[in-house]
């Protein structure tokens, strides 16, 4: 199977007015044919181009007309229509669209072809539709707006927003072996998606999915959407859902600086966006250290919730450690914010035992 080198039928599944908006207009990249019946997309400067397997364009539906643009870019345009129709479905191994995957989301391979996996650099094509199982070389995808957001696997300029069920706080020292109780308060099963935040090799932070659990272990294995080895644009985001003891409701994002990183390569920064708490003071002060703190940038609130008697000589309450930043970047376990209650700068009010809720704020 190899990409189109003339038009095709490409039978839609639904009615053609099934989805808004009926057509895209787009401007042709220069030098670029584009065969009727092709999965067209369109490239970093929003030109049409035949689906390929690059995380660098974005899918807009089926090419209606064969367009050859033998000029400049927007020398010609062609019409693409979304909608679910019929491409071709990859045999190749675990790429093999089948019908268990009905509701999943599949990869462009080329202009003619749908895969089961990114292979760490295929765009979104878009979600799998029931199709006839007697004919799996025919697979029914809905392609374009409303069917799949064209970064939902983080290979669009816009944030990509995906969940976890919780952070995991300790290091793993086996992605093979990971210990799936009392995670942040969470005891996880086969199909979580775990997020890593304290590893000591920090390429390997991120989402993971638990594998079959077995003898209190399961395997950890990087989710499609975030695969080894593939290049992800920065400001993904992960939503963790509301169990665990210090990160439920938490949202993360990549604050790496720059634009693309590559997965289990480089160390994306994965960070809470905002974190909050509530901490008894112990002769003046405390410290944060279950929170990772990503920078200077870094803000911490914070406001008194139970005073004592001593807290009218106290000056004031800072993250300040002798008058001096008291903010150490870096994970959990090696990140730190050191709260004082002070009478001058460099003086702590130590006879104050106030109880203080704080909130921390990474920022890129």
């Amino acid at each position: 199977m190899t990409a189109l080198a003339k038009d095709r039928k490409a039978p839609q599944y639904d009615t053609p007015d099934a989805t808004i908006p009926r057509l895209v207009n787009l401007p042709v990249a220069a030098a670029t044919t584009i065969y009727a019946g092709s999965m067209c997309a369109s490239d970093a400067a929003g030109n049409a181009v035949p689906a390929t397997a690059s995380t660098a364009i974005k899918l807009w539906g089926r090419a209606e007309t064969q367009v050859a643009n033998t000029g400049a870019a927007g020398a010609k345009r062609i019409d693409v229509r979304p909608g679910v129709f019929a491409f071709v479905n990859s045999g190749a191994g675990a790429d093999l669209i089948a019908a268990a995957d009905v509701g999943k989301l599949c990869y462009a391979a080329d202009d003619n072809v749908v895969a089961l996996t990114n292979a760490g650099g295929r765009p979104v094509a878009g979600l799998i539709f029931p199709f006839d199982p007697n004919n799996t070389a025919a697979v029914q995808v809905g392609v374009g707006p409303g069917f799949a957001s064209p970064s939902a696997d983080g290979s669009g300029a816009a944030v990509a927003a995906f969940r976890a069920r919780n952070v995991v706080t300790v290091n793993v020292a086996s992605l093979a072996a990971y210990t799936v109780a009392g995670n942040d308060g969470v005891t996880n099963v086969a199909g979580d998606i775990v997020l890593l935040s304290a590893q000591s090799t920090a390429a390997q932070n991120g989402p993971y999915v638990v594998g079959t659990v077995g003898g209190g272990t399961a395997p950890l294995t990087r989710p499609a959407w975030y695969a080894a080895a593939s290049t992800q644009v920065l400001s993904l985001s992960i939503a963790v859902g509301s169990e665990g003891t210090v990160f439920k409701n938490t949202t993360w994002r990549t604050m790496l600086s720059g634009t693309t990183f590559v997965v289990d390569t480089t160390d994306p920064k994965w960070y809470p966006q905002i974190v909050s708490g509530t901490t008894a003071l112990v002769a003046g002060t405390f410290t944060i250290s279950t929170v990772p703190v990503f920078s200077a940038k870094t803000q911490v609130c914070l406001t008194r919730s139970i005073a004592n008697t001593s807290t009218g000589t106290t000056g004031g309450y800072h993250a300040t450690v002798g008058g001096a930043d008291g903010i150490t970047p870096g994970v959990i376990g090696t990140a730190a914010v050191v709260v004082q209650a002070t009478v001058a700068a460099g003086t702590i009010s130590a006879s104050d035992i106030s109880t203080l809720h704080w909130t921390i704020i990474n920022q890129a």
